[in-house]
C-alpha cells in the first residue's frame, strides 16, 4: 500500500524511514525501498521488475530513465547490490541543507521536510583490492537536470 498522506508529519516519515532502515540493517528481511511506484504519483513511465539477485524482491523504479540505469547497474561484474530510493535522513540532510546555503524541500503548504532520496546507492566492490564501498548513481531526466531546485536537490545528494 502507497504512503497516501496529503500532509505527512515528522512521525509518518519517521516510521517509513525506520521500515526502510530496518529492511537494509536487519539480516533475513526483505528491501524496502523509501518511494515506492505507489507512493508517487506520475504522468511518466513507472516500473516494478524483479531484482537481479535476491528471490521474492521488487525494485520500484520512477521513471524510464531509472530503468535504463537499473539495467545498466545489474550488468556491471563490480556491482554485488543495489538499492533503490535509497533515504538520506532528515538528522543529516537538515543541517547539511544549511551548511550548504540551500533550501531543504517541504511538503506543499508546511514546514515539515521531505526526506530526500539518491535513485540508486549500489555496494560495489574494488578489483583489486576486494574492498567492499557504496557509490551513489543519481538519474535525472534531462530537461530537470539544469532546474535550480534539482541543483539545490543534488547538492543534498552529493554532500551525503
Amino acid at each position: 500500500m502507497g504512503k497516501r498522506i496529503k500532509k505527512p508529519t515528522l512521525r509518518s516519515q519517521a516510521n517509513w524511514y525506520k521500515v526502510h532502515r530496518d529492511s537494509i540493517e536487519i539480516e533475513g528481511l526483505v528491501y524496502e525501498p523509501f518511494w515506492r511506484t505507489d507512493d508517487i504519483p506520475s504522468s511518466g513511465v513507472k516500473t516494478k521488475v524483479p531484482h537481479f539477485s535476491t528471490r521474492h524482491r521488487i525494485v520500484h523504479l520512477l521513471s524510464q530513465n531509472e530503468l535504463w540505469m537499473y539495467l545498466h547497474l545489474v550488468r556491471n561484474p563490480l556491482v554485488l547490490e543495489i538499492y533503490e530510493q535509497f533515504a538520506i535522513p532528515l538528522e543529516i540532510s537538515v543541517p547539511l541543507a544549511k551548511q550548504l546555503e540551500v533550501r531543504h524541500p517541504v511538503y506543499i503548504g508546511t514546514n515539515v521536510p521531505i526526506i530526500q532520496t539518491i535513485d540508486f546507492v549500489a555496494d560495489m566492490v574494488e578489483p583489486e583490492t576486494g574492498e567492499v564501498y557504496q557509490k551513489a548513481f543519481p538519474v535525472k531526466q534531462p530537461n530537470d537536470a539544469l532546474r535550480f531546485l534539482t541543483i539545490e536537490k543534488q547538492a543534498l545528494q552529493e554532500a551525503y
